[in-house]
């Protein structure tokens, strides 16, 4: 892992000081936190234009369903709700 410029750390910085600044329950803090923390390392290789925070709520998925070949993540079971949208800082 290479070490962090002075720009680079400032940029992380500020993006932990825009999750904190959210109202987000702790839990998706911490994933905001986490997700950030894994992106900080791609982010050289990937340039990302922005990180988009998704909630996702599974609904009931029975064995029935299964059997005729459904899947607990197919978009009849899950409602996907977006939490938060940050820009990325164009470099």
């Amino acid at each position: 892992m290479s070490l962090k410029t002075k720009e680079q750390r400032e940029k992380d910085a500020a993006a932990m000081r825009e999750v904190n600044s959210n109202k987000l329950t702790s839990r998706q803090r911490k994933f905001a936190m986490n997700v950030h923390k894994g992106m900080s390392d791609l982010e050289a290789a990937l340039h990302p234009l922005a990180v988009i925070l998704l909630e996702a709520e599974q609904k009931d998925f029975v064995p029935e369903d299964q059997l005729v070949g459904k899947k607990p993540l197919d978009p009849e079971f899950v409602t996907v709700t977006t939490v938060k949208k940050v820009e990325c800082a164009i470099s």
